[in-house]
């Protein structure tokens, strides 16, 4: 239910921002505080939630000021760059640009491939998003087998949006 998903969110924002305050030199924590307050923003809708952008892509920032090679940080901030509106600092095109650093930087995950591959689609390059999809599912050692199978079927599904 949407109420307790809200509330559990909370509850990881507070601890997570706690984890911040104790090791503010913890890229993770960083990352993971931003994270939580994303998926409040989703669980209460963009629009209802446009006051969390500004924190989020602190977190991401301080994130890859950490770490730079922390693909997760750049995914999460493709994610907003391509779901807030223009007039709230959204682009597609920047959005595109973090994805392709998110899988750069963290090819063996393998939800970076399909989130690249929807950004592809949707600004209507259907052959660099064959490409991606199909390095996607030659993937032979995933970093995270949990999302895995789902993030395969995911990819299959989008390469027969793609078409031939």
């Amino acid at each position: 239910a949407k109420k307790e998903r809200l509330a559990d969110f909370k509850e990881a924002e507070r601890a997570l921002k706690r984890s911040v305050e104790l090791d503010p030199g913890s890229a993770e924590a960083h990352f993971l505080f931003g994270v939580a307050m994303g998926r409040i923003g989703q669980a209460r809708g963009i629009l209802k939630s446009l006051f969390l952008i500004a924190p989020i892509r602190r977190e991401m920032r301080r994130t890859l000021e950490l770490d730079p090679g922390h693909g997760g940080a750049h995914h999460v901030l493709g994610e907003i760059l391509r779901q807030i509106p223009g007039f709230a600092g959204g682009s597609d095109k920047e959005g595109l640009k973090e994805f392709e650093k998110a899988l750069e930087v963290s090819p063996r995950y393998t939800v970076n491939y399909v989130a690249l591959a929807e950004a592809y689609l949707e600004e209507g390059r259907k052959e660099d998003a064959r490409a991606v999809l199909r390095r996607a599912l030659e993937l032979k050692d995933p970093i995270d087998p949990g999302e895995h199978d789902r993030n395969v079927a995911d990819a299959r599904r989008l390469l027969e949006k793609a078409g031939p």
